[in-house]
């Protein structure tokens, strides 16, 4: 075993030269619109890859906006080799240092630096914080918007005044059917929020085979998409929710205040 593998896992900054990272490719990949950098850790010299990440959930916020390629961003490149160093339990990559990257647009790729203003450390170290915990966060953040479909859905004991005896004596047939309408309607838009709810927090529960490379590339793939994908579904879900609840109040109104023969 080299004397790098036995250096001990440890989270911290680390401040290196532009020659330590002078090994260091920029790759871009296709259909990617910010590069992968890969290179060895300047710490434990050990093989790293480092794709650059183009947007961070905040609600779904890109981390650099529009389609064009920003003439110059900071990232925090920390080491993900594949080394032992007593990595502490639930860690499974790098030896935990990492550094300050500086990338120059330079025509269609970039140029690699190191970032020397640590004015920028702060917001990076809370970017990739962010990128890392963010599926556990969308995952957390739809767990707990069940909860709240599940409330929408209690609302429905309410629409009991429009199915009760006599609640709808004296209306027109065509009242009736404006009454059915938004009832139908709260409950279409329900069930839409619970159903995208549970996907986003759970996905839709199938087996999916790996049984061969290009299978798990594929799965894997699926999976650094789910942050992305679930927070969609969940702001539909919420948009359906406050539908249903609409439609309801809707249904009430029309159950109070429509005109009916005497």
């Amino acid at each position: 075993m080299s004397a790098q593998s036995t250096i001990t896992y440890d989270n911290e900054f680390v401040q290196v030269g532009d020659s330590a990272i002078a090994g260091w490719r920029v790759d871009m990949p296709e259909g990617k619109r910010l590069p992968t950098l890969s290179g060895n850790c300047p710490h434990c010299q050990h093989d790293c890859d480092y794709p650059v990440p183009e947007e961070v959930l905040q609600g779904g916020t890109k981390s650099a906006g529009g389609n064009e390629r920003p003439p110059q961003l900071t990232r925090l490149v920390t080491c993900n080799c594949r080394a032992g160093h007593n990595r502490p339990g639930g860690v499974m990559l790098g030896c935990g240092r990492y550094w300050l990257a500086l990338l120059t647009k330079n025509g269609a790729s970039y140029d690699l630096s190191v970032q020397r203003d640590l004015g920028m450390l702060p917001a990076a170290e809370a970017l990739a914080d962010a990128q890392a915990t963010q599926n556990a966060r969308v995952h957390g953040a739809a767990e707990k918007w069940i909860g709240g479909i599940s409330a929408v859905y209690s609302l429905f004991s309410l629409a009991g005044v429009a199915t009760a005896k006599n609640a709808l004596d004296g209306l027109s047939s065509g009242q009736r059917w404006l009454v059915a309408a938004a009832m139908l309607a709260g409950v279409a838009a329900a069930g839409t929020a619970l159903f995208l709810g549970y996907l986003a927090a759970y996905g839709w529960v199938r087996m999916v085979a790996v049984g061969d490379d290009e299978k798990l590339r594929l799965w894997h793939t699926d999976e650094g998409a789910y942050a992305a994908r679930a927070a969609r579904q969940l702001s539909w879900a919420i948009y359906a929710a406050f539908g249903s609840l609409a439609a309801i109040t809707i249904m009430m109104m029309l159950v109070w205040f429509l005109p009916r023969a005497p």
